[in-house]
């Protein structure tokens, strides 16, 4: 990870400094942008220092669209460069955004036609990757899961042309936040992230020993390191004068880092909200940039009215408008007996249905458990 206040105001120091107000504009320039696009052809790709420039498409239509002139200059550059530093709030890297590279070229004194087209280009593409990996996220789902059914794609003849007026215009932050998720879930995760960076730059929080269950009223060593792992993340917010004694308050802050952690809330500190006091802040903050790509996903197809089941969670919820109006608890399948995940619309509604044991379940559950107890079934219920 790159420095993050420090760099973003080095490079803005080298744009301000360096960079005239109009880059570059002279008919060199434009016949190497012309030659360009004439060596492309209408596929393929574009190349800068041997690196793929996989927004090719755009990036001819960008210059066809300003006649083959530069698309930025200073004070573009300046707001691309300090979005492109904020996409770390997204879970994103700035370093795949070509910023090495662009700084590299912008620190150049003397530049020729055809390195003010490599850093006019290299601009282009970090803009439109930026946009891409905002709108529709930057890993293919269905490389992952190919059972995956949200199916996201640009219409780029659509939305090409008010794209290319944003950047013509310089309305460089605008077009980004345009890309952005306005979901709320996708922006409570966006605000946690930045606030579990600022806890990783605090230090983190302690690890809390193992040991047995911790109680109300119980008087312990751990209780301290529990005491000052929940003041960290703000959910103990009271005093004492005994740290080590779990009082109502610290029994209190346990709930609401249960309840903030879908745990169990019966304010004991036992295996499972241990392990999730646990949880590094490095991990807290891998987790949170995952989830923040997950949602990039199918953020924009999940709104009005719909029902989620949260697999990780245990429970089904029904949403309207952004409201939880009904949620139950469920059941979810093992590692080897995975719970599938789809979207479907939902036409038909059975109550009190019968469930049928499957196959594999009866075969490697069932099946051997009546071997060693007739009366399995009967004890579970």
């Amino acid at each position: 990870m790159m420095p993050h206040t420090k760099l973003a105001a080095t490079l803005l120091i080298f744009t301000t400094f360096l960079l005239p107000s109009t880059l570059w504009a002279n008919a060199d320039f434009e016949a190497e942008i012309a030659s360009r696009i004439k060596a492309r052809g209408d596929a393929g790709y574009y190349t800068v220092e041997q690196q793929t420039l996989y927004g090719s498409h755009f990036i001819t239509s960008l210059y066809r669209a300003n006649g083959n002139q530069p698309v930025w200059n200073k004070a573009s550059i300046k707001t691309l460069l300090v979005e492109i530093q904020k996409l770390e709030n997204d879970g994103l890297n700035p370093k795949d955004y070509w910023m090495d590279s662009m700084t590299d070229f912008i620190n150049t004194k003397n530049i020729d036609a055809k390195s003010a087209v490599d850093l006019d280009m290299l601009l282009s593409e970090a803009f439109i990757r930026a946009y891409y990996n905002l709108r529709i996220g930057k890993v293919d789902p269905e490389a992952l899961d190919k059972s995956f059914n949200f199916p996201k794609e640009l219409e780029r003849k659509k939305i090409l042309p008010a794209i290319i007026n944003q950047v013509n215009s310089g309305k460089i932050n605008e077009s980004l936040n345009d890309a952005r998720s306005k979901d709320t879930l996708y922006v409570n995760l966006r605000n946690a992230l930045v606030q579990y960076k600022k806890y990783k730059t605090a230090g983190g929080w302690p690890l809390i020993a193992k040991g047995k269950t911790l109680k109300p009223g119980q008087e312990n060593a751990r209780i301290t390191q529990v005491r000052e792992r929940l003041t960290i993340t703000g959910d103990y917010q009271g005093s004492t004068a005994d740290p080590a004694l779990f009082d109502t308050d610290l029994e209190a802050a346990v709930k609401q880092f249960q309840k903030r952690h879908g745990l169990d809330i019966d304010g004991l500190v036992g295996p499972g909200t241990l392990a999730a006091m646990n949880i590094t802040v490095e991990q807290k903050i891998n987790q949170l940039r995952v989830n923040l790509e997950r949602q990039r996903w199918y953020s924009d197809e999940i709104h009005g009215e719909y029902i989620i089941a949260d697999i990780a969670g245990f429970r089904v919820l029904w949403i309207k408008d952004n409201e939880v109006i009904w949620e139950t608890r469920s059941q979810v399948g093992k590692s080897y007996t995975q719970t599938p995940m789809f979207r479907s619309d939902i036409n038909i509604i059975e109550f009190n249905p019968t469930w049928t044991i499957p196959p594999t379940i009866m075969r490697k559950t069932i099946l051997p458990g009546l071997k060693k107890d007739p009366d399995y079934l009967g004890k579970k219920g």
